[in-house]
């Protein structure tokens, strides 16, 4: 029964189906929270000790307010189960890639420079994310990709801002 779940986000990261084909199932949702929080939690620890896990929670607290918002103001309420689960499940999907790539690069300050691969390999993923959460935007607002790219790229915005100011 696992396997069909993963093979959804991993088709929904692939861009071969929507947050529609996945099971309209909070206990899903909650285990696709639950993972990518703690798969959060784990690279906040590595990156930003300080603020852990102050961050992962607030992190996940404004973007699942984000998406409530946005999916209530146009209407599309009844999708938020499916439309948040697709996030959290292809999000969990994604750092499972990334957290590798974070382990392998010296913390210390005075450490030697980040390895020209890793930081492309890091900036595709981050624009693969963002293609990821436009898709699902997509579908779950029945508007174009562009539409749905430039709502997923203001949310990362809006959100990056906030935890800027929130953890210095």
């Amino acid at each position: 029964m696992i396997w069909p779940l993963i093979n959804g986000f991993v088709d929904i990261c692939m861009l071969r189906r929507s947050p529609a084909d996945l099971p309209a199932s909070q206990g899903l949702a909650i285990v696709a929270t639950t993972l990518y929080l703690t798969l959060d939690m784990i690279a906040s620890r590595i990156v930003s000790p300080a603020h852990f896990p102050t961050q992962s929670l607030v992190g996940l607290l404004l973007s699942v307010l984000t998406v409530m918002i946005i999916l209530r103001l146009a209407g599309m309420g009844p999708r938020f189960t499916q439309t948040w689960t697709a996030f959290m499940g292809c999000g969990a999907l994604i750092y499972l890639v990334v957290l590798p790539l974070h382990l392998s690069i010296p913390q210390s300050a005075d450490s030697a420079p980040v390895d020209p691969l890793t930081g492309i390999v890091f900036l595709f993923l981050l624009a693969w994310s963002f293609v990821v959460d436009a898709h699902i935007f997509r579908h779950a607002l029945n508007v174009t990709f562009t539409a749905g790219f430039a709502l997923a790229t203001l949310t990362f915005a809006l959100l990056a801002v906030i935890r800027a100011l929130m953890f210095p």
